[in-house]
């Protein structure tokens, strides 16, 4: 199965729609401000109920995000937290997964004792950060999403640290 995460452009928050191999819309996440220390992003059901959380932890050298089942007040699952290297690579604290990157930060895959669970890339020549998701199991529909949406805060905040930098 499919799906394609596609983020808004020209949005003063993070606004991305989850869609289908027929384009039909499944999921969509958003941000809580453009403005906030902590990163918050909502993944919420086409119905408008909120079925998970992804949040940065601050103060942590690199980078970290926690995911909750169905919002800050429901279970913590996971969490993304980056690797130190020269590839994009992450672990997924709490499920025993990993995360392997390339390079250039636009191809990545969750494995499970050696077991892709999905594939993820990133689409370059678009107007807005557009991911390709390829998942093996259904049930693994939201573990990809949230991981997506992990990944592309900590590419944001990289890039913003770099810009900062300069």
């Amino acid at each position: 199965m499919k799906l394609y995460i596609k983020q808004k452009a020209f949005s003063w928050k993070d606004r991305f729609k989850v869609y289908d191999e027929n384009e039909q819309v499944r999921y969509y996440a958003e941000s809580d401000s453009a403005l906030s220390f902590t990163k918050r992003l909502h993944l919420y059901a086409i119905d408008g109920t909120e079925v998970a959380l992804v949040k940065s932890k601050p103060w942590s050298f690199l980078p970290r995000y926690e995911v909750f089942r169905g919002g800050e007040d429901g279970e913590k699952i996971f969490e993304v937290v980056g690797k130190w290297g020269l590839h994009s690579d992450y672990t997924l604290d709490g499920l025993g997964m990993k995360i392997e990157g390339s390079l250039s930060g636009m191809d990545y895959i969750i494995t499970d004792l050696g077991h892709v669970i999905c594939s993820i890339h990133k689409k370059r020549m678009s107007w807005s950060d557009t991911y390709e998701v390829e998942i093996e199991r259904e049930e693994d529909e939201r573990l990809a999403i949230t991981v997506v949406l992990a990944i592309d805060a900590a590419l944001a905040a990289a890039a913003a640290a770099a810009a900062a930098a300069t």
